[in-house]
């Protein structure tokens, strides 16, 4: 499993939906799933990590809108994290893309893969609480 920082919930929440809308752009309306991956908060800071498992790829359907992620990448662009051009690679690599499946890893923005971080390093900033096991009684 990798972590990515996202900046809030409302992003985190964002994000999901919007990767999972990739692969389900017209969801059965009794669907009760929206988000693709989820994400925590940590106990003390209120950080929010996404939760990526390694080998996820995505099926990416014909009918997706390959601009869907735009709309999460651009405050991005606005602060100078990423490029309009990586923006528009992102959305090229996801046209392409249609009817196969990609690495989701493959589809995120470099900033987000190159802050990617472990359970273990997680575990070492406090992002998991110290629950004992419980006794046999």
């Amino acid at each position: 499993m990798k972590y990515i920082r996202v900046k809030d919930e409302i992003e985190a929440k964002k994000l999901s939906e919007s990767l999972y809308r990739l692969s389900r752009p017209n969801p059965d309306p009794d669907d009760v799933t929206t988000c693709l991956i989820g994400w925590m908060i940590h106990p003390d800071t209120g950080a929010v990590m996404m939760m990526f498992p390694d080998d996820l790829d995505l099926p990416i359907a014909v009918s997706s809108n390959a601009k869907i992620l735009n709309t999460v990448l651009t405050p991005f662009v606005a602060e100078g994290s990423i490029t309009a051009n990586d923006v528009k690679s992102i959305e090229t690599k996801l046209t392409i893309s249609k009817g196969e499946r990609v690495a989701l890893l493959d589809i995120l923005p470099a900033f987000w893969i190159e802050g990617q971080q472990t359970h273990e390093q997680l575990e070492a900033d406090g992002w998991f609480l110290d629950v004992e096991p419980a006794k046999n009684r």
